[in-house]
């Protein structure tokens, strides 16, 4: 009868630690930011995305951070120049 319950617990203990294995596969998903319209918490948003190395994808037309954000990416002129990443690293940008 213990041998049964130690199984038991056993086969549960194994059961939660794969979903939990599960779970954690689960979070590791590519994202990617989708701007559409917005307000003045967008611009921070896409900020931090863009400190990240995450994609973002702006859609003009949209109307208010977008349409601005994208007519400042079209407008910017491409200069190369040498910056800090948060590690101290030196990246061209």
């Amino acid at each position: 009868m213990i041998c049964d319950l130690l199984n038991l617990l056993t086969q549960r203990i194994l059961n939660f630690a794969n979903i939990a294995i599960s779970f954690i596969d689960a979070v590791l998903v590519p994202i990617v930011l989708l701007v559409l319209e917005g307000g003045p918490g967008t611009l921070e948003t896409v900020h931090q995305a863009i400190a990240n190395n995450t994609p973002t994808v702006l859609v003009k037309g949209s109307g208010r951070a977008a349409d601005i954000l994208a007519y400042a990416y079209q407008n910017a002129k491409e200069e190369e120049f040498d910056a800090q990443d948060r590690e101290g690293k030196k990246q061209k940008t």
